[in-house]
């Protein structure tokens, strides 16, 4: 009973403490993770980094990013977050690799600009300035260019999103109000079933002037099987809403090379 207590006094102590430990570790790697890459300003307010409501799991939310343009694009806002959440995988953050398993978003704005120009508010990941390399002779392991950060998922949400992509060289504007995507499903696993739902109150595409689709309602419900090794894709239940327009579709998708396969039909339901 003795040696229980204590091990029970050591958990409950390492689910306080390993937080209060890892926020700074985690704060930095993400700071310089961003300031490293991208040609931008970037910050965000309150952030918290939590063991108990997330056990197994690193649970850590940040709360009012910013992502502001630099030079052509100075004081524009490129992205804005209400509240991002994720967690990640203890042991693998123990050893400084901070393995992503949940990813939510909520409150998100992107504006997509590019100018008659071509140059574009979104090119802002920094040029490295390095010496071309020859792929061939370039063996380098995958698990080497992942960085502090990897992909694990098992969900991802986005919601209360709003985003407007306007091309001034293309002549072309998109405006996408209140998208809200779910997705579940083990991507770490060799084969998954993966379930999505996403829904658009206002879609509106314009081109030269005229507006072809207007303040559309949109939603897409999906799921499917994942064979990741193979790379092939098996839709179940699946349906496409537009407005009143539903439409369903089955067969699969697959990718075992550069190629792309397919067999897919596609049907009015309503």
């Amino acid at each position: 009973f003795i040696v229980f207590g204590i091990l029970i006094v050591l958990l409950v102590t390492s689910i306080i403490v390993l937080p209060i430990i890892f926020k700074d570790d985690i704060v930095k790697a993400a700071k310089d993770a961003a300031n490293d890459n991208l040609n931008a300003q970037v910050d965000w307010g309150e952030f918290d980094v939590s063991l108990i409501s997330s056990f197994p799991y690193f649970s850590f939310e940040i709360a009012d990013v910013l992502v502001i343009g630099v030079d052509s694009f100075a004081g524009d806002t490129l992205l804005g977050i209400g509240s991002l959440k994720l967690t990640v995988d203890v042991m693998a953050a123990i050893d400084g690799n901070y393995n992503i398993k949940t990813f939510e978003v909520d409150g998100l704005i992107a504006n997509a600009i590019m100018l008659r120009d071509g140059t574009a508010n979104w090119d802002i990941v920094k040029d490295t300035g390095g010496e071309p390399v020859d792929e061939e002779e370039a063996e380098v392991p995958a698990d080497s260019l992942a960085g502090p950060f990897s992909l694990d998922l098992q969900r991802l949400s986005i919601t209360n999103t709003n985003i407007v992509y306007d091309d001034r060289a293309g002549n072309m504007l998109v405006e996408i109000k209140n998208l809200n995507f779910e997705m579940s499903g083990d991507l770490g696993e060799e084969f998954t079933v993966i379930e999505t739902a996403t829904s658009i109150d206002a879609f509106t595409f314009a081109m030269d002037g005229i507006t072809l689709i207007n303040k559309a309602k949109i939603g897409i419900d999906v799921d499917l099987d994942a064979d990741m090794n193979g790379m092939k894709f098996t839709f179940k239940e699946n349906e496409f809403r537009l407005n009143e327009l539903v439409l369903g579709w089955d067969g699969w998708v697959a990718m075992p090379t550069d190629d792309i396969e397919m067999d897919v039909t596609f049907a009015a339901t309503k």
